[in-house]
């Protein structure tokens, strides 16, 4: 859908979504926001916005230290989505107020702080890594297909797989936020900032299929720490709880 590197206006990208004229600016022009279950961003970068206001926003090698609105906090449901690393988050950034924004390519949280506003880490799919070197996990998506370069664009693209919120939450309703093969717990550990958040795997991989399905959150979702979660999908066909549990030592 957007190439990573490449410079894109407001309307370049209402017109790659096919946003309906009555659903565009408002929002949109606000820093952040989600649209068909995906959430994007657009960040001025060592520069202030037209507002005049300067976020801080900055690199940090190739992650991006990036702060949300003055009022953002962790127990947002647009924060908690950013966060939970099971939606795609696609990040915009520009270094001038008065020109479009450059793609800097799918984000995963790797750290962030919850007092106000939020502080959260990016990180990227790296475009200058061969094919190769491109197949790995991203903790949240079950499988990345295909990562390949064209040209001197670079293009990258990526197979996803949309989450449903609703079945992660009821899943969490139903079985807690402690890892179900190591038992931690991120709030218990780390105070309030780790109120909520877990992982939550699927037992039967999305990428198996290409089709929607049903998901029944008591009996294929189940919620694992990220450590876990990795170790899980550690060989392609991913390893069962029971097999996990019996490898934990």
């Amino acid at each position: 859908m957007f190439t990573v590197g490449t410079v894109y206006t407001k309307n370049d990208i209402y017109s790659l979504l096919n946003v309906p004229v009555e659903s565009r600016k408002g929002s949109w022009d606000t820093g952040y926001r989600s649209y068909g279950g995906e959430i994007f961003i657009f960040t001025n970068v060592g520069v202030a916005g037209r507002t005049g206001v300067n976020h801080g926003n900055y690199w940090q090698d190739d992650s991006l230290v990036w702060f949300g609105k003055s009022t953002s906090h962790t127990q947002q449901n647009l924060i908690k989505m950013m966060i939970s690393n099971e939606v795609n988050v696609y990040i915009f950034f520009r270094n001038d107020a008065v020109k479009g924004f450059t793609y800097k390519g799918l984000g995963k949280a790797v750290q962030y702080e919850g007092s106000k506003p939020i502080k959260i880490v990016w990180t990227f799919i790296n475009p200058d890594k061969k094919p190769s070197e491109q197949i790995q996990k991203i903790e949240g998506i079950d499988e990345i297909h295909e990562r390949f370069t064209e040209g001197t664009s670079r293009k990258v693209e990526v197979n996803v797989y949309k989450r449903s919120l609703d079945a992660r939450q009821k899943c969490i309703e139903l079985k807690g936020c402690s890892c179900s093969i190591c038992g931690f717990n991120f709030e218990k550990n780390y105070g309030s900032i780790g109120q909520g958040f877990i992982h939550i795997h699927h037992v039967n991989q999305l990428s198996e299929t290409s089709d929607e399905r049903i998901v029944n959150p008591e009996t294929d979702l189940v919620p694992v720490c990220p450590n876990c979660h990795s170790m899980l999908h550690k060989r392609k066909l991913a390893f069962s709880i029971d097999e996990l549990k019996l490898l934990l030592k």
